[in-house]
């Protein structure tokens, strides 16, 4: 039952991915993410990039970006981000649905990571345990958990 409840909290998370591309905007800093354990090159890594609405009381996904999946480690980059905190949810579309896709009890079949290591426990973690400080060129690591 514990586990039902982390995946069914960490496919919420993913509920509604953007595929849209990160802002362009030429001028700011780049978030370096380097994806560890990506298990296939089968499908694409869809990442969202999130900042907190400290007034809604939730992240709210302001860019995303989907990358050809590399098996072992690979990179995203973030460019033109203003200062500030951040956070990188992503999963292994190993089917290319553009879904998370899981079991009949809601287990991911696919991969899933979250920016600073941060891993899901009761759910997906907050916010705060996957916040990345921006205020230079910054880098952080995700780990794929299948």
């Amino acid at each position: 039952m514990k586990k039902l409840l982390i995946v069914a909290a960490v496919c919420t998370a993913f509920a509604g991915v953007s595929t849209a591309e990160t802002p362009t905007a030429a001028p700011g800093f780049t978030l370096t993410v380097t994806v560890q354990g990506v298990r296939s090159d089968e499908g694409a890594i869809m990442a969202q990039l999130v900042k907190a609405d400290r007034a809604a009381g939730k992240a709210v996904t302001i860019g995303g970006q989907n990358a050809d999946a590399a098996t072992g480690t690979m990179t995203l980059t973030f460019s033109g981000l203003d200062a500030g905190d951040y956070a990188v949810r992503l999963f292994h579309d190993e089917d290319g649905d553009g879904e998370l896709k899981t079991n009949i009890v809601g287990i991911p079949k696919e991969g899933f990571g979250f920016s600073n290591g941060a891993l899901a426990k009761f759910g997906p973690p907050k916010f705060d345990e996957m916040r990345v400080g921006v205020s230079a060129d910054t880098a952080t690591t995700a780990i794929m958990t299948y």
